[in-house]
């Protein structure tokens, strides 16, 4: 797909609505000139009529200001649908405005008030069944007066369905807070979980990586070796990355940003790296496995 095929898209739909936008700034030339010619009639008894004169001023250009900017973000929208279903088209994948959470057990996709899908599409991941999406968690708030706010966090999400002999591996990048050690320790007394330190320092300072209790630390070692640890540091692969969990039935990973169609060789790139994981992380050697209760007895 041609790098300037969004600005076609916006171009398009931007040369249909330009018609209507003139239509809407007026009307909100005319609603901010009234709603702000209230207030400035009423400060013209105290200092002049030079208050009236400008509050109207001031609110018709507010007004026209506000009417442009959302019929220019309504045709960037359908600018970005245009092109994602063009490009799902084109690369074998089934793009939708709503789609649903993701069938996994992960506390990731549990978290906040409120959480949901949207943007996305299904296809194949290297021949397995995928999916990825915009994920926007909501979190409500309440300050000292009792005022009430909607926080939004918002993800990139790539699901990959599979099947895998290894642990249950998850990487976090550490966000600011307790030290390193306080908070590998607290999680390891918390879950049944142990956080795994590998060989380079900065990776360990910047990522967490945990697997349940029963598996040898040595299966991190070969899941995440130093020229993995390297490539993540520099951004080279999964460049951003905030989670990646891998579990028997899936591959999960997570951006802390959103796609866009305006920047699709980032999805590409953010589904080549799921490509070049999956190619990283094959079953984990027999010999490496925990011993199941009653085996070897």
């Amino acid at each position: 797909m041609p790098p300037d095929e969004f600005d076609h898209a916006m171009d398009a739909e931007w040369a249909r609505r330009k018609g209507g936008a003139r239509w809407w700034m007026a009307l909100g030339a005319v609603a901010g000139a009234l709603v702000l010619g209230v207030f400035g009639w009423s400060w013209s008894q105290v200092v002049g009529s030079g208050a009236l004169v400008g509050a109207l001023a001031i609110g018709a250009v507010a007004g026209a200001g506000i009417a442009w900017l959302i019929v220019r973000s309504q045709a960037r929208r359908a600018a970005h649908l245009t092109v994602a279903a063009r490009w799902a088209r084109d690369n074998r994948w089934a793009y939708a405005q709503k789609v649903d959470m993701p069938g996994i057990d992960l506390g990731f996709l549990r978290q906040g008030d409120r959480r949901y899908c949207e943007d996305g599409a299904s296809g194949q991941i290297a021949g397995h069944p995928a999916q990825f999406a915009n994920f926007t968690v909501e979190n409500d708030t309440t300050d000292g007066k009792g005022n009430r706010q909607t926080n939004y966090d918002h993800y990139f999400i790539v699901v990959v369905h599979r099947s895998w002999q290894g642990p249950r591996l998850t990487m976090v990048r550490r966000s600011l807070g307790l030290g390193r050690g306080m908070r590998d320790a607290v999680r390891s007394r918390a879950t049944s979980r142990q956080v795994v330190d590998l060989e380079h320092d900065d990776f360990a300072d910047e990522f967490q990586v945990t697997i349940p209790d029963e598996w040898g630390p040595d299966v991190a070692f070969l899941l995440i070796p130093p020229d993995v640890q390297e490539a993540l540091m520099d951004a080279t692969r999964l460049a951003d990355v905030r989670q990646v969990d891998a579990a028997a039935d899936f591959l999960f990973l997570a951006w802390r940003a959103h796609f866009s169609a305006d920047d699709l060789p980032l999805l590409d790139d953010r589904l080549a790296d799921a490509v070049w994981l999956l190619g990283r992380w094959s079953d984990v050697p027999l010999a490496m496995r925990p011993v199941a209760r009653g085996e070897g007895d």
